[in-house]
């Protein structure tokens, strides 16, 4: 998967401006050249993770927000970011099993379900 350095910058230049931050003076808050600044809000260069970190901490923005372009806080977002995680967890743990221990799993599981429902 390939990132749009355009797209990120540009989210956080929109971030920033919601904040009435310039340039100048964000770039100063996250300890960075007003040009690096400008470089990366315009896809030109890629951030390092520390530079990402502090823009997300200053912004009071995730990194995925930042990164994907996911909106915070609403539930539908909420929940596709939990889903994908949960996916991708699952998808990760199931590779890890061979046939008998995923035989083992799924005859676990089947006979821990009805003990979960609360009705």
């Amino acid at each position: 998967m390939e990132l749009n350095t355009f797209e990120i910058g540009q989210r956080i230049r929109k971030a920033r401006n919601h904040f009435g931050l310039t340039q100048e003076k964000f770039s100063e808050l996250i300890e960075i050249s007003a040009n690096y600044l400008w470089e990366i809000e315009n896809g030109k260069k890629v951030m390092s993770l520390p530079t990402l970190v502090k823009i997300s901490s200053t912004l009071r923005i995730s990194i995925d927000s930042i990164i994907f372009g996911v909106q915070e806080n609403t539930p539908e977002n909420q929940t596709t970011r939990e889903n994908t995680v949960q996916d991708n967890l699952e998808q990760d743990i199931w590779a890890q099993l061979g046939d008998k221990e995923k035989q083992i799993f799924t005859a676990f599981i089947k006979t821990l379900i009805p003990h979960l429902k609360t009705e």
